[in-house]
């Protein structure tokens, strides 16, 4: 196996990721998940697929309710184990006792603290998805990955901390959020990204993201004085490291073709709500067309439906019914049709 070298030479890149300089001028960093472009599929029963037209929203599970309890277990010890082997003789000692700091959790405890899920396949018609998630009278709701979602604030919700507002630059770009001043609490960007299978791709995924780590360290001139910083910049970098964990998958799944629109409570308040799943309570925040930036939805609309695929099980009598569904409920151009596998399977 090809694992990506990391030393010091790998781990600093002057000029690359953060923290840039003291005037403010802070760069791309390194890891950046894959986005997806496109169709995510999310596949769902027909009690979910009902919700979905009739409230404009998707519900975003907590990690720790998620069917595969191993989930960022796993990206944990690609990271992790990454971090135990690379080379850091050259790398500056404050660099290294900051990454440890930030390394010394356990990734499922800090996303219980709010890490949510929206599981999607770029398979309209899989097998495996319609067994374990919609049925074979499910839907596979085709959603347009173009389109911003976030989480929605709740009414009445007064968020203790606001995302800030910048105007884009000459690139386009925007701050989604200040760098000195990160949230508070554990974050996400909630955007489509693929899940990652290969281990070679994961392991260089790790090194990027431990690359962020170590050139978060407070300074940059003056490591050794300013370790007083470390716990505001620690959220930020934990954040980081569980968003590549939640990315990487065992090789055993790659059938799946998964793709995530990972989100937080992060610029939220009181956002989670709760429903029942197989006798238990599953936490959840709704997830709606984006009104106000990359972080906040307040005045859900019409998803960005592309298309539908009705399950296996279904008939013409049942894809008129659904047809007529989403007529009525604003999505008259949206085509639907029957997924061409056997029921016999």
């Amino acid at each position: 196996m090809n694992i990506p070298k990391l030393n010091a030479e790998t781990l600093l890149h002057p000029g690359e990721g953060m923290p840039g300089d003291e005037t403010g001028s802070w760069h791309r960093m390194r890891f950046s998940p894959v986005r997806v472009e496109g169709t995510a599929w999310h596949y769902t029963d027909a009690h979910g697929f009902l919700g979905i037209l009739n409230t404009g929203q998707l519900w975003a599970t907590a990690s720790l309710a998620l069917n595969d309890t191993s989930e960022v277990a796993y990206g944990e010890q690609i990271i992790k184990s990454t971090w135990k082997n690379a080379d850091k003789s050259g790398l500056p000692q404050p660099c290294i006792d900051f990454t440890n700091a930030v390394l010394d959790f356990e990734f499922d405890d800090f996303a219980a603290d709010g890490l949510f899920v929206v599981s999607a396949s770029l398979n309209g018609d899989l097998l495996s998805q319609w067994r374990n998630y919609a049925g074979t009278d499910g839907f596979a709701v085709g959603l347009d990955t173009g389109v911003s979602l976030a989480a929605a604030i709740p009414q009445g919700s007064t968020p203790t901390e606001l995302p800030p507002v910048t105007e884009p630059n000459s690139a386009g770009m925007v701050m989604i959020f200040n760098p000195r001043t990160p949230p508070g609490q554990l974050f996400v960007l909630p955007q489509w990204s693929q899940v990652s299978y290969d281990e070679v791709t994961q392991r260089e995924q790790a090194a990027d993201v431990l690359s962020d780590t170590v050139q978060s360290t407070p300074g940059p001139d003056a490591w050794a004085t300013r370790t007083r910083e470390w716990p505001a910049h620690i959220v930020g970098a934990r954040s980081f490291l569980l968003t590549a964990a939640a990315l990487m998958k065992h090789p055993a799944f790659i059938d799946e073709r998964e793709v995530r629109l990972l989100s937080s409570k992060a610029y939220l308040g009181d956002a989670e709500q709760y429903r029942v799943r197989g006798g238990r309570l599953v936490p959840y925040v709704p997830v709606a067309t984006s009104t106000l930036g990359a972080w906040q939805a307040n005045d859900p609309s019409s998803l960005p439906i592309s298309s539908v695929r009705h399950g296996p099980g279904s008939d013409f009598r049942a894809l008129k019914v659904a047809a007529s569904l989403l007529e009525r409920r604003g999505y008259p151009n949206v085509q639907i049709d029957r997924s061409t596998i056997p029921i016999s399977l």
